[in-house]
Order: C-alpha cells, then structure tokens, then sequence
C-alpha cells in the first residue's frame, strides 16, 4: 500500500514467512525423532518348508535369516519335515527399514538356492504362520516352495523409554512449541508499532 507517495512496509506478509520457515523447522524434527534406531529381541520361529502341490521334497534344505549382519540359520531337514526352530536376534539400535534377508540353502553350496528380502519393521509387527512363497529354477519348469514362519518382537526397556512421546524429554530447540511461542512474540512486537500496527490488523483480517 501507499501513503502519498510514500511506500508503507508489509511487516504481515514478512512475518507469514518467518513463520511458516519456523513451523516448517518444527515439522522436520518431529520427523526426525520417527527415524530413530530400535532396540529389542527378535524370536522368528521357522515352521517348515512345504513344496509345491506335485512337488519333490528332494534334498535336505536350512533356512537362514540374517538381520543386518547378524545371521542364524536352521538344520538341514527335507522339505515338508517339520523344522521348529527358533533363532532368536539381539537387536541394537537399528533403524526399522534395515533388511531382513531370508535365504533357503542346500547342503555343501555357498550360493543359496532362493532368496527373499523383508524389513526390520515387518517382523517388529509380529504375526504367526505366515506362509512366505519362493520360486526358482528354470523359466520353462519353475519350482515353488513355501516358509511358513512367525515372528516376535520385544522392545528393550530402555529404548520404551528412549522413544516416549513426552514433550518434556525433548530438548527445547526440538519442540514444536518453541518455534510457536518464538515466531508469535516476534510477530506481537513487530506489529506493535504505531505505524505499523493498522496494517498488521488489517492482513490479519483478510486472511482470517
């Protein structure tokens, strides 16, 4: 706006900046505190192997889970056996997208027959029995066989009380609440101003 010819500063919209790049701060820690590392026990009990209906059990086969690089793998037994084997994994501050990879092995080979890849963050959830599908060999005569596994997580103590949500554990820069209560006293004594003070009212109401 003008008076006479004189330009009037717009401290409303500056301030509408200056607060939205302070919310926008808020909102980028608060994200930051849903990437922290977990920590807990992980049992993931493996059931059997089951081939695929006409389907040979063939040769002895170990299942083996590695999560990060701490691995565990099962006795060779044939397929359709039951294995019922619980690998149990010490988890130490890992983020919850780290892979979990599920590999079938065969007896006196390096190289793993199939493999499937999961998240951390799956197995946290928990579930029981859940039938996990491989294929392999050849294109022209594909072979299936199905893991069935369940998993159990359980959080460290410690970490429970790491991960609280309470606003009173934060770090004052890293609550929402600060930038808030900062950028409204900023905006209260920029617009206190006589000259300043009508027009500041003014942007507020068109924009209310």
């Amino acid at each position: 706006m003008r008076e006479g010819n004189r330009k009037v500063p717009r401290p409303a919209r500056a301030n509408e900046l200056f607060i939205s790049d302070l919310a926008s701060k808020a909102r980028s820690l608060d994200g930051d505190q849903t990437k922290m590392a977990v920590s807990g026990t992980l049992a993931v009990k493996v059931h059997r192997l089951e081939a695929a209906e006409g389907g040979e059990p063939g040769e002895k086969l170990s299942i083996r889970l590695a999560v990060g690089d701490n691995e565990r793998h099962t006795k060779f037994m044939s397929v359709d056996n039951e294995i019922d084997e619980i690998l149990h994994y010490n988890v130490q501050r890992m983020a919850e997208s780290e892979e979990v990879t599920i590999e079938v092995l065969q007896q006196d080979q390096t190289t793993p027959l199939v493999s499937a890849k999961r998240t951390l963050r799956e197995f946290m959830e928990g579930f029981q029995s859940q039938r996990l599908t491989f294929t392999f060999g050849s294109v022209s005569s594909p072979k299936t066989m199905y893991l069935i596994i369940s998993a159990d997580w359980t959080q460290s103590k410690k970490e429970e009380t790491t991960l609280a949500p309470a606003g009173t554990h934060r770090p004052w820069f890293m609550r929402a609440s600060y930038y808030y209560e900062t950028s409204k006293n900023v905006y209260d004594y920029t617009t206190s101003f006589r000259v300043v003070k009508p027009f500041a009212r003014l942007g507020e109401a068109t924009v209310n």
